[in-house]
């Protein structure tokens, strides 16, 4: 059985599933060098207001910062995506109706791209995959999900705004490595 094709534009996707759909420019699906078997999949909250005039997740100030943690760690096979496909007003939290809502586009996206990690950035991405809320005392930690490896790292504008916490990109190169040799 074949791998379905993930829906690459925003044109192929009926995405109406929460109120979001009223407010926003663009679905916001996917960002990354490939759409299956892929390395490692890194998991956002939500689009802020320049993802959601790209129509691709991480592409304003966070996806710089972000990009800068893809390179240190050497990544060559990542995509990046979001729980909420569509942005929330005013750049607030999604509710839980529209986590629940956008839930199941997640888990095809997962699916479908078959990482063999997950980096889950901040709060709502480390509560929803791993179900842990608090995320400084839980960077670096790897953490086994039914998706997979997850390791918990800072939201990119966490640190944007100032806050030095660890950076787990050595703990994300060694796990990677090892999930590649065949040890876990």
């Amino acid at each position: 059985m074949g791998q379905t094709k993930l829906v690459e534009n925003e044109e192929d996707l009926p995405y109406k599933c929460c109120p979001l759909w009223q407010t926003r420019n663009k679905v916001v699906w996917y960002r990354g060098t490939t759409i299956e078997n892929v390395d490692v999949l890194f998991v956002g909250e939500a689009p802020g207001r320049e993802e959601d005039l790209a129509g691709k997740p991480f592409v304003g100030r966070s996806g710089r910062k972000l990009d800068e943690w893809i390179e240190e760690a050497g990544l060559t096979n990542y995509a990046i995506v979001n729980i909420v496909k569509c942005r929330p007003p005013n750049n607030r939290k999604p509710d839980s109706s529209e986590i629940r809502s956008c839930l199941p586009h997640l888990i095809k996206q997962i699916h479908d791209m078959n990482p063999k990690m997950i980096v889950v950035l901040g709060a709502v991405p480390s509560s929803v995959l791993i179900n842990k809320k608090e995320v400084v005392a839980n960077i670096g930690k790897i953490f086994r999900s039914k998706y997979g490896p997850v390791i918990v790292f800072p939201h990119p504008s966490f640190v944007i705004r100032g806050a030095n916490p660890y950076i787990p990109i050595r703990e994300l190169k060694e796990m990677l490595e090892k999930i590649k040799q065949g040890r876990k």
